[in-house]
């Protein structure tokens, strides 16, 4: 639009290619064949960063990833297996493995860069396998049911912007709820198809979160 307020654009031509695999868009990225790609994973930023020639940008985002759990589903209507999902899961290691560190655990579920954000909220629960199998043996006496609990944890196939790898996301808590006794089924999706069976609470675990 060569009237804008600002003035031509330096562009004539922008031709936008959708691709779902983070893989091809980085080897795309490196080999020229397009010159931005956006919503790469942590570790191909780091990657893409060290390769001359690219110009890495990035700022603190407003995205929030989180693990959510159907409490109308038993066993997860005790809170006790809440609790223990909770502890059994090393939020620090998590950030470390699945976002190479370009995140961190989240307290709430507003993020530090938002306006209604509080640093006095402080909702951690710090990471504790021995609470957590505690906790599991307890509701397995109250509620009747056996162990190791077996559960279903939806994940998304497709990345998000909070949640760039959403596979690797996913086997980390399958192993860190392994270890405490809790035996989980990891069940991919359709992006449209995975959101319209969370939102209809057919999930046990699910994978989600928010960006704005």
């Amino acid at each position: 639009f060569d009237d804008h307020w600002r003035g031509r654009p330096n562009v004539d031509r922008l031709i936008f290619v959708p691709n779902k695999e983070s893989s091809i868009r980085e080897e795309e990225m490196r080999r020229g064949g397009t010159h931005i790609a956006d919503n790469l994973p942590p570790e191909a930023v780091n990657r893409r960063e060290q390769e001359p020639g690219n110009v890495v940008q990035m700022q603190p985002g407003q995205n929030v990833a989180y693990l959510t759990m159907q409490s109308e589903h038993p066993p997860l209507d005790n809170v006790k297996v809440r609790h223990a999902i909770w502890h059994a899961i090393d939020k620090r290691r998590l950030c470390a493995v699945a976002y190479a560190d370009h995140a961190i655990p989240a307290d709430n579920l507003t993020p530090p860069t938002h306006w209604g954000h509080l640093d006095e909220i402080q909702g951690r629960r710090e990471f504790d396998p021995s609470t957590s199998r505690r906790l599991l043996e307890e509701a397995s006496r109250e509620d009747g049911f056996s162990l190791p609990l077996s559960l279903t944890l939806f994940a998304m196939a497709s990345p998000r912007p909070y949640m760039q790898q959403p596979r690797q996301t996913a086997v980390f808590i399958k192993d860190a709820l392994a270890d405490v006794g809790i035996d989980v089924r990891i069940e991919t999706g359709d992006i449209r198809q995975y959101f319209r069976r969370l939102s209809a609470g057919e999930h046990e675990l699910g994978l989600s979160g928010w960006s704005s």
